[in-house]
């Protein structure tokens, strides 16, 4: 989509970026506007990743850290170590013309010491969607609906060595079929809107 003006494409733009916001280790690649340019706005680098068939012009504007006309492209390369770093280059020569740090990438956490942080149960309502007025509970009757929004102490599921096998489920609910620890399958069926 071109029509950056556009009240659908704002919208779409806004979601992401309050989705990475305050993230690290997130760089935000676009493509498709024939420059090679390497942005940083707070904590988000934003990459233009080149161009292969036509050139547009760009300039160095408030938060540019590289911005050029001309073919390239560019390559984010990752080390076991988690240093991360991005290089530009020109086409057709191939020559490096702009190098960048990039945040580290952080280490995978153990996830066995992070599911010991977890509280061994939580307080949740299991749908309170389901609360109805007075017109709804005449219309389709009360059908448990305050046993339904009555906050419950619930023991929280560990699933450190479950392995997802495969999703199911209809209209009405889904499921997911694992395989426990104990070797055992099992389905995972969700109750209310998932």
């Amino acid at each position: 989509m071109q029509d950056v003006a556009n009240p659908r494409y704002k919208d779409l733009r806004e979601a992401v970026e309050s989705v990475i916001a305050g993230h690290p280790n997130v760089v935000h690649v676009a493509g498709h506007e024939h420059t090679l340019q390497l942005l940083r706005h707070d904590s988000i680098y934003y990459v233009v990743s080149g161009s292969g068939s036509k050139n547009t012009r760009v300039k160095m504007g408030q938060y540019s850290l590289m911005a050029r006309e001309g073919h390239g492209f560019s390559v984010i390369e990752v080390t076991q170590s988690g240093k991360a770093e991005i290089k530009f280059y020109s086409v057709p020569e191939g020559e490096t013309i702009y190098t960048a740090a990039l945040p580290p990438l952080r280490p995978k956490p153990v996830v066995e010491e992070l599911a010991k942080s977890w509280p061994d149960s939580v307080t949740i309502a299991g749908d309170p969607e389901f609360r109805a007025g007075g017109f709804k509970r005449w219309l389709l009757g009360a059908n448990y609906r305050k046993e339904w929004a009555v906050p419950i102490r619930v023991k929280v599921f560990d699933m450190t060595g479950w392995t997802p096998l495969q999703r199911g489920g209809g209209n009405q609910t889904r499921s997911l079929r694992m395989t426990g620890p104990d070797g055992k399958q099992y389905v995972l069926r969700g109750s209310g809107n998932m």
